[in-house]
């Protein structure tokens, strides 16, 4: 089974799947899964934090089942805090990084994500100091999609380096992607065709 550290930065299949795309590019020294109900969640641990991600969903009763256990098993394993990164629909407009504190009396923002406010529920109830990193979004498809996704990867990346300057992502491999996707498609818009 795996160690859960007291620190725990979650992600979930979100709007565009950037939370967990960006858990991945953390660097840590262990990579092992959890059964929980009815699904696997990955841990990654890094120092004192550990980054817990579901990397797919089945349907909406399945889900909340397995939020519900996760968080169970979050309460139970002492957790200090959790941050939550996520990409969602929401009523925020300026396409930035919002950092909303989940035990404050009112969320503002609505939020159009089952899973994300099932989370909010659930650790509200369990009292867990839970930050929210949000970047509010709608779906991206076609050539725009991958760079829509690093640049939201960029933002998240740069908030929870500062809110966590012991976590090591690997930017950098990110930006190289975006790099070459651009170049592709730059290519690809410039051919002629006879």
């Amino acid at each position: 089974m795996a160690i859960l550290q007291p620190r725990i930065i979650l992600g979930f299949p979100d709007l565009n799947n950037v939370g967990c795309k960006l858990l991945d590019r953390i660097r840590t020294a262990n990579d092992s899964e959890l059964e929980v109900a009815n699904g696997k969640v990955r841990v990654r641990n890094a120092g004192d934090t550990s980054v817990v991600y579901v990397p797919s969903l089945d349907s909406q009763t399945k889900t909340t089942t397995l939020i519900s256990s996760l968080i169970s098993l979050l309460s139970a394993s002492k957790i200090q805090e959790i941050t939550i990164l996520a990409n969602v629909n929401t009523n925020l407009i300026d396409e930035k990084v919002y950092s909303i504190n989940v035990n404050d009396a009112e969320i503002n923002p609505v939020i159009r994500s089952h899973i994300l406010n099932v989370l909010i529920t659930l650790l509200k109830v369990e009292g867990i100091p839970t930050t929210c990193l949000l970047f509010p979004g709608k779906r991206v498809s076609g050539r725009g999609r991958f760079l829509h996704e690093v640049k939201i990867m960029k933002a998240l990346a740069d908030t929870l380096g500062k809110l966590m300057i012991d976590i090591d992502i690997d930017i950098d491999g990110i930006t190289d992607e975006a790099d070459i996707d651009e170049a592709v498609t730059a290519t690809t818009d410039h051919m002629m065709y006879m």
